[in-house]
């Protein structure tokens, strides 16, 4: 399953083309397939929650990369904080880190989603056998168990007039 990645930005806007080139570089340092959906903000087409974010904006499952929040009405250039300079459109590291981070949060909860009804199947199938190995002896013979040393003895079973076989 493909994460939702969205690039929001204006039509007049410069640094779409290297927003995009850096989406490319960014899922090729994850080892994702190149994939998003682009939403030019004043399309009427455009939903709701990618109106308010300065241009260009990369949203990972809904959240920006940079963790900006949209601003209603308004429409802006975006700047990046690059370390020493700010920058028009987010670094390769900043996006791969935002595709890595919500790849992580998705298996996890995957992971917990199998787990919520109880143990996984694989952890089931592990345990089976040395359940088994334990009843086996109780299931084969009746002296067998927590019970073994009271069943054996004589007095217990002088109303049947005879042993188990498999009794001492």
């Amino acid at each position: 399953m493909s994460l939702k990645v969205e690039l929001v930005y204006d039509r007049d806007c410069p640094n779409v083309a290297p927003a995009r080139t850096n989406l490319i570089r960014a899922f090729a340092e994850v080892g994702m397939p190149a994939k998003w959906t682009e939403w030019e903000q004043s399309s009427p087409e455009a939903p709701g929650h990618v109106r308010g974010f300065g241009s260009p904006t990369v949203l990972v499952e809904g959240s920006d990369v940079a963790g900006a929040q949209p601003v209603e009405g308004l429409a802006f250039c975006r700047l990046y904080d690059g370390g020493d300079e700010s920058r028009g459109v987010p670094q390769v590291k900043l996006i791969a880190s935002a595709l890595a981070y919500a790849t992580e949060r998705r298996t996890a909860n995957i992971a917990l989603t199998s787990r919520k009804g109880g143990r996984s199947w694989g952890t089931t199938a592990l345990l089976l056998p040395g359940i088994v190995v334990a009843l086996l002896p109780t299931l084969t013979c009746p002296c067998a168990g927590p019970l073994t040393q009271a069943c054996c003895l004589p007095s217990a079973w002088d109303s049947l007039a005879r042993r188990p076989t498999c009794c001492p």
